[in-house]
């Protein structure tokens, strides 16, 4: 949200790159896909400036200065949480994180306005909170849609990523996790919170709900999108390495999602389908977000 007024200032009022109007459609585009909302803004943003390079050129420059901070993070972050004074400035930044968390899901849940939105929203929250992975409330929602759509297709399929493989070297498994995570989480970065808490604290044991709540902390204090907390989470797994996986694994997939519906902006609205889905996946990114609040409220406050 910080960074939208100055790109608007840029490409609108200096360079006259686009309208009003334009602007407003790409900012309502860029969250309605998986992903951060922030570096889908800049890959859409780069695609109509100059394609596939210009794409790749923006979100890169965007992700970067974020992604090298979250790296010192790491590397520092075993020395500087012994020291009492980092160690409470932390403690005092995890609640008003949390406080941004429930504010993001009050403002998604104002768009809800139908019963069975608030019903789903729930519906969602609670499945998390029981502990069924978010990929799979996912999978649930857009299934419903195109259920109720009229159409059937055979939907009833196992996710292709699924954890349960038996992996046998750790980069492997950290790509797959971070590349789910890139690939479900609409509603922005803030929704892959709770799926990154799911899988790194509870399933894999990665990281302590200390460490995670630490990470959101981090990821809110960069000048980039919250998703960046992913190259900390590689790093503490799997040093330099893991934390290159982990960022390419969260972003690649939203990248060409993003610039693959830029291209093709016409169909992507007219699509029934997609029209269908993304309003069955609106109430599920407020419970999503809503189970994220709970999570890092348990480990912050």
């Amino acid at each position: 949200y910080a960074v939208v007024g100055q790109i608007r200032d840029r490409v609108v009022d200096d360079w006259r790159a686009m309208s009003d109007d334009e602007f407003t459609e790409a900012l309502a585009i860029a969250p309605s896909l998986p992903g951060a909302s922030g570096a889908n803004l800049f890959t859409y943003l780069g695609f109509r400036s100059g394609g596939w390079r210009g794409a790749a050129l923006a979100t890169t420059l965007f992700l970067l200065p974020s992604a090298l901070l979250m790296v010192a993070f790491g590397v520092a972050y075993d020395r500087f949480t012994n020291l009492e004074e980092v160690s409470a400035a932390l403690a005092w930044m995890g609640p008003p994180v949390v406080a941004i968390v429930v504010s993001v899901g009050a403002r998604l849940a104002r768009g809800l306005r139908r019963p069975w939105q608030l019903v789903a929203a729930l519906a969602a929250m609670t499945a998390i909170e029981l502990g069924i992975g978010v990929f799979e409330v996912v999978l649930l929602a857009v299934g419903a849609a195109f259920v109720v759509e009229g159409r059937r297709r055979a939907l009833a399929r196992p996710p292709v990523l699924s954890l349960a493989l038996p992996l046998l070297l750790l980069l492997p498994k950290i790509a797959l996790v971070f590349m789910r995570l890139g690939a479900v989480s609409f509603g922005g970065g803030m929704a892959m919170v709770p799926i990154l808490d799911h899988q790194v604290v509870g399933t894999l044991g990665w990281l302590s709900p200390r460490e995670f709540a630490d990470a959101v902390t981090l990821g809110q204090i960069t000048p980039g999108p919250i998703a960046i907390t992913a190259t900390f989470v590689g790093y503490r797994v799997a040093g330099l390495v893991g934390c290159v996986v982990a960022t390419a694994g969260t972003f690649v997939p939203p990248f060409f999602i993003t610039a693959a519906a830029t291209r093709s902006l016409a169909a992507f609205r007219s699509s029934p389908w997609i029209a269908a889905a993304l309003r069955a996946l609106s109430p599920v990114v407020v419970g999503v977000v809503a189970a994220a609040a709970i999570s890092l409220g348990h480990a912050s406050i």
